[in-house]
């Protein structure tokens, strides 16, 4: 979490991610590693990179260290999770097949899940979201979805 261990906040993003039917996550974390490799429906590989920090937001985030990670580990893509993000550290990763989406937004997507009790989810909305957002922010368009879960949930 926010402020505390750095390998606990990764096992935190690696136990998201293994809450989906269809995403199987390791922590790997280490000099020259992603903090979390994720397979989606056996054959998507994706990575994560936590930012755990007590100061508030991620001032700027290391394309070239990220973009070394998805290639060694033959990603599509990687999260950046963390507190917030500085605008500088959005601009940095403008181009890339790089997103940010900060951990109280994806707490709150756990939160709805969980709430309207569904059993089986599958990560493939998610998977949708990035593809679409390369080198944004998904806080927003996650925050459509949870609109989206609540309002089929009331109907």
């Amino acid at each position: 979490t926010v402020g505390g261990n750095g390998a606990d906040f990764e096992y935190t993003i690696t136990d998201f991610f293994n809450l989906f039917n269809d995403v199987s996550a390791t922590r790997l974390g280490g000099a020259g590693n992603t903090d979390v490799l994720s397979t989606f429906k056996e054959t998507i590989i994706f990575n994560a990179d936590g930012k755990s920090m007590s100061g508030g937001i991620t001032a700027s985030i290391h394309p070239q260290r990220l973009n070394r990670h998805i290639a060694k580990h033959n990603a599509e893509y990687c999260w950046v999770v963390g507190p917030g993000f500085s605008p500088g550290a959005l601009q940095d990763i403008e181009g890339h097949k790089i997103v940010t989406v900060r951990a109280d937004t994806l707490a709150m997507f756990l939160r709805t899940w969980l709430s309207l009790g569904i059993d089986d989810l599958s990560y493939s909305r998610l998977h949708d979201i990035v593809n679409s957002n390369f080198g944004r922010s998904v806080d927003y368009s996650i925050r459509d979805l949870i609109k989206e879960m609540s309002s089929k949930s009331v109907a």
